[in-house]
């Protein structure tokens, strides 16, 4: 979450689940219709938070996607969804549009007003092929989007008309990371590899790896100089991407496997979770 104490767990079961990190207890489980009638639902595969962290959207492998209120612990009665698994989801900086992707090849921008008064109010953008990963960047004036057929599209934030497509990774994108200027992108492949492309000179990209295995989550530390990545195995590595250096390794026990990773605590604490269904957590003693 922006507030950087509170964290979301998407769960196998079909909820998700807010902890207090600083506290280390959970505040909150948050289901929908159907997990409170049946005692599951979908399994979400991906959660964005609002920039001022009051909404929370879930995107589940039914095509649906659940948008909660949590300042009020509720899920907001508006009707969202893909046609396939929704794969990723992002806020626009000023937290008035959602953006979702979907193995449809489909992008769509939701539009936040309409949607807290229960309208689905969207546009579509067909893509070329499946939508792996979307992020905003700097202050929203672009929207880039990973997909299955190894590419990488930039798009102009307020037209949506492709600008640039980027291209070097030899297996699908799964994921992207901007940094907070929204001149450095970050992409992972299943070729194991990490790139870092530089969106206003469009000069080759750097690369990181290769990995033993492909990526799964990443974030930067809050000088935007560093930054932790997992990838299904036992350890947190962080890397200085000026120097392309590998800074520390953080590691867990041998049979552990790290899927995801987070700031929080004012950026002196790292958030780790295990695929096992807890969460392991760094910071100064």
């Amino acid at each position: 979450s922006p507030n950087r104490n509170v964290l979301a767990l998407a769960g196998t079961d079909g909820a998700v689940r807010l902890c207090d990190l600083l506290a280390r207890r959970r505040l909150s489980i948050l289901s929908t219709q159907m997990h409170r009638r049946a005692g599951h639902d979908a399994r979400p595969v991906c959660l964005a938070f609002s920039p001022d962290g009051n909404l929370l959207a879930a995107g589940h492998v039914d095509g649906a996607i659940h948008l909660f209120d949590l300042t009020r612990g509720e899920e907001i009665k508006v009707k969202l969804r893909h046609e396939e698994m929704v794969s990723c989801l992002a806020f626009s900086p000023d937290g008035g549009t959602l953006a979702s992707g979907g193995t449809d090849t489909n992008l769509k921008l939701w539009e936040m007003s309409g949607c807290l008064n229960g309208e689905s109010r969207r546009e579509l953008y067909r893509q070329p092929s499946t939508v792996t990963s979307v992020v905003f960047t700097g202050d929203g004036r672009r929207v880039v989007t990973a997909h299955g057929n190894r590419t990488i599209r930039v798009l102009e934030g307020s037209t949506l008309r492709l600008t640039a497509t980027l291209r070097g990774p030899e297996a699908p994108v799964t994921l992207l990371r901007s940094d907070a200027t929204g001149q450095r992108l970050l992409a992972a492949s299943q070729d194991r590899l990490l790139r870092i492309f530089d969106l206003e000179t469009n000069a080759a990209p750097r690369t990181l790896g290769p990995f033993r295995k492909p990526l799964t989550a990443a974030c930067f530390l809050d000088d935007g100089r560093h930054l932790a990545t997992v990838g299904l195995e036992n350890v947190v590595q962080i890397w200085d991407l000026e120097t392309q250096a590998l800074m520390a390794s953080l590691y867990g026990g041998a049979e552990e496997a790290f899927v995801g990773v987070a700031l929080y605590g004012g950026g002196a604490h790292l958030a780790v979770a295990l695929s096992d269904g807890r969460t392991r957590i760094w910071g100064p003693a």
